[in-house]
């Protein structure tokens, strides 16, 4: 881990507990299955998450008790949080911050690897490094509470999250990390590095089922262990939105100089048919957005401005339709007027998508393109794929904290649908 500062020290592995609880920073902990530690505690496989001790697994179709601050209550016809995907989570009470995870298995993992709510550390068959026995990533650990308000001030002490967040691993006060093969080992130490920022709506967030994939959870994939990745974006939201439910405040409550934030708005944004959150491309959304630039700022944060991806609309001709209308020349004006620099997602994903064509284009988006505003695993892993392209050719700081095994791309020579596999 370079020289990034240490805080505390916990090795983690597989159904056995060395410390009778999690009781302050520095406390040591280590699960380990074949250890013979007689001090060790043993954790059964598929043992309970118990709160008395701070760990155990969690029951799979389950939603989770987050214990977060929800604007109502969880939706009675869908469960966002039901675990369909067959893989096991292991769940362990820590305090917000960074953490570098360290995953040990017994053969080398054939599986998906998780984080949160469904945030991607390992795809299989996807291009990237290989990774053998052992894993390595940094995690962003968050929950929903606000610092405490001075008497009188105002404001809130929470975020206001929305019934599909009830229930969410991103929002509770535990590291959840997702595997499909055996972990011999997991060991989680607390670090202090850089944290990139992700705000946006539902193509960019942690969407916690399939067939939805949005680009912000794949990001992981392609970052190494020295920058942490914090996806603080949702469905339904706008920049008035994320400005009233305090996330904004989230993020500037956390941020710190040498932090970074990629901020991709407009899907949810141009929907006149949403007055209370609608801002028209020529007028107050460039002004929202200088808001946000100027506060992230004021925090030493390092802006990025994202156009938003296209939709599957195609003409006769085989060409993109343009559904955003003025917004991304709108996201283009901002980010020369405040200078700042700007990834064309809009560009990118046009190309992308002309080169699939109309037909193979429908494997990028959920449900083979019955869906045709988010993407499918796929479809989110090419997207970020076009974002490291830019932040590599424009010599973005951001870019040295690129896995330098990942390859290089071009939207025109898109990876096969079959290749990228959840």
């Amino acid at each position: 881990m370079s020289d990034h500062r240490m805080r505390k020290n916990c090795l983690f592995a597989a159904f056995v507990f060395t410390c009778p609880a999690f009781a302050g920073d520095e406390a040591h902990f280590v699960f380990n299955h074949a250890s013979g530690d007689p001090h060790a505690i043993a954790v059964p496989n598929g043992a309970s998450f118990d709160h008395a001790k701070g760990y155990g697994f969690e029951p799979e179709g389950a939603v989770v008790d987050a214990g977060a601050h929800c604007s109502g209550p969880a939706s009675p016809t869908i469960d966002p949080i039901a675990t369909t995907d067959r893989i096991t989570r292991f769940s362990v009470s820590l305090p917000e911050g960074s953490y570098h995870i360290s995953l040990h298995f017994r053969k080398a993992p054939l599986g998906t690897i998780t984080a949160e709510a469904r945030r991607y550390y390992f795809l299989p068959k996807a291009p990237g490094p290989s990774i053998g026995h052992n894993l390595s990533f940094v995690l962003d650990l968050h929950n929903s509470a606000l610092p405490p308000l001075p008497l009188n001030a105002p404001g809130g002490t929470a975020v206001r999250l929305n019934p599909r967040e009830c229930g969410s691993y991103s929002w509770d006060n535990k590291l959840t990390i997702g595997y499909s093969d055996l972990v011999e080992r997991l060991d989680i130490t607390p670090v202090d590095v850089p944290r990139l920022f992700l705000l946006g709506d539902s193509t960019v967030a942690d969407q916690p089922q399939a067939p939805y994939a949005g680009w912000g959870q794949m990001l992981p994939l392609l970052f190494g262990p020295d920058i942490a990745v914090a996806n603080h974006a949702e469905s339904g939201e706008t920049l008035k939105s994320f400005l009233a439910e305090l996330r904004l405040d989230k993020i500037l409550s956390q941020a710190k100089p040498g932090d970074w934030a990629l901020i991709q708005f407009s899907h949810n944004d141009e929907k006149a048919q949403w007055p209370q959150t609608h801002e028209p491309a020529d007028s107050t959304f460039p002004l929202y957005l200088k808001v946000y630039i100027a506060e992230l700022r004021r925090k030493g944060v390092q802006p990025v401005l994202v156009t938003p991806m296209q939709r599957l609309r195609f003409n006769g001709d085989g060409k993109i339709i343009e559904t955003h209308g003025a917004y991304p020349a709108a996201i283009r004006a901002v980010a020369e007027a405040e200078g700042i620099p700007l990834i064309d997602l809009t560009a990118l994903s046009t190309r992308l998508f002309e080169t699939l064509g109309a037909e193979k284009a429908r494997d990028a988006f959920a449900g083979h393109g019955a869906d045709a505003t988010h993407q499918s695993v796929y479809g989110a892993f090419e997207l970020v794929r076009c974002i490291a392209k830019a932040l590599r050719e424009q010599k973005l700081p951001l870019a040295q904290y690129l896995k330098p095994e990942i390859p290089a791309f071009d939207p025109v020579k898109p990876d096969q649908a079959g290749l990228v596999t959840p």
